[in-house]
């Protein structure tokens, strides 16, 4: 049995937020499933790249954590977390930071120990400051190897993903493309949390997807450099669920579509009308789901899980079926304190002590000056 384990911190709701679930759930489940030490030590209600630090949490952590943990930053890249990553530092825990986007973040990248990046341009930015980083694709979420929907009159073409940054430009120019008369048999669906979405964004997005969608479009005609880092984690989902997919020639996609089928990559606008037509033809279709799926499968988490052994360098030491409970809800509950000082939400994650009252008070305190200042300043 060993005496190592591996902590992982998120950034985000993972529910919700598909980094925190590829890149952070996902693969703590896995590594757990096959016998590595393994916990969840901090996942906060919606986004926080910002991990609370107090003179409490740097008195207490040292008694939690043993020389040779790892701990996974998942996105927390803000320079308010250096404070922290130096506590660890100093108890010699090997801290590895997971990012998918840029801009890079070089203080944090400078102090880590490796960096573990979903895109391979993202790589080479990050390598500049830190050559510990390395390129792990995603794996996705879910796999359905399925027969084509039936023959209709209309196609059906989905468009997901969040409408944040200039996403929903990009849907806006694919509807455009599909006011030319030529498309006359598609229609668009579009399920993003974009208040103009045909379907809103929801947890089982991947069943609607499945059941609706012909041919999956991913466009990206704004090309600029965070655009170009993007990973090619909707288009291997995309095609994991037996749906041909058309996309822009991002540097991630094109990666796919070199070496593997199922996939039409597009740079122009008639590029993109072509590929409609020839997706109409039913053959063609069933072709392309075919070659998706099969192309996919090569992406499963259970291969993926193999490079994430290798580059956390995970021994015998970190091998034990389970982080005991209480050790974890110890280190969880120390972060969770903090975070009850602005929302009161986390005061469901901690039992109630005087330490969580004492935060309720400095939490309901601040909240009664912030009201009295509006009010005077009116």
């Amino acid at each position: 049995m060993g005496k190592n384990k591996i902590l992982w911190f998120l950034w985000a709701n993972p529910i919700f937020t598909a980094s925190a679930r590829l890149q952070g759930l996902a693969i703590h489940h896995q590594l757990k499933k096959i016998g590595y030490a393994s916990g969840i030590a901090y996942i906060p209600t919606s986004f926080e790249r910002t991990i609370p630090f107090s003179k409490s949490i740097e008195k207490t952590l040292p008694q939690l954590l043993n020389s040779g943990d790892i701990v996974i930053l998942q996105k927390c890249k803000d320079n308010n977390n250096l404070a922290l990553i130096q506590l660890f530092k100093r108890m010699r825990v090997t801290v590895i930071l997971i990012d998918c986007d840029l801009p890079i973040a070089e203080d944090v990248s400078r102090l880590v120990d490796r960096i573990i990046c979903s895109s391979d341009l993202l790589r080479a930015a990050y390598y500049k400051v830190n050559p510990q980083s390395i390129f792990i694709e995603d794996a996705p979420e879910r796999f359905e190897e399925r027969t084509l929907l039936p023959e209709k009159k209309k196609l059906t073409c989905v468009w997901f993903g969040d409408s944040t940054g200039h996403r929903w430009e990009d849907v806006q120019k694919l509807k455009d493309i599909f006011k030319d008369s030529r498309l006359s048999r598609w229609e668009l669906v579009t399920i993003s949390n974009h208040d103009e979405a045909t379907i809103a964004w929801q947890p089982d997005y991947l069943t609607t997807i499945s059941m609706m969608a012909d041919v999956v479009a991913l466009p990206v005609f704004n090309q600029d450099e965070i655009n170009a880092a993007k990973s090619a984690n909707r288009l291997l989902q995309s095609m994991a669920l037996s749906i041909p997919t058309i996309c822009s020639p991002i540097f991630s996609y094109r990666a796919v579509a070199e070496t593997e089928r199922g996939v039409i990559v597009c740079e122009t606008e008639e590029d993109w009308i072509n590929a409609f037509l020839f997706l109409e033809n039913a053959t063609n279709r069933k072709e392309y789901s075919e070659a998706a799926f099969q192309s996919a499968r090569k992406h499963r988490l259970e291969e993926r899980i193999k490079q994430w052994e290798a580059n956390l360098q995970l021994d015998e030491s970190f091998a034990s079926n389970q982080i005991a409970e209480t050790e974890l809800k110890q280190i969880s509950q120390l972060f969770y304190l903090e975070l009850i000082k602005k929302n009161i939400h986390y005061f469901t994650r901690v039992p109630f002590s005087w330490n969580s009252l004492k935060s309720l008070i400095y939490y309901v305190r601040n909240k009664l000056i912030q009201t009295f200042s509006k009010k005077k300043y009116r």
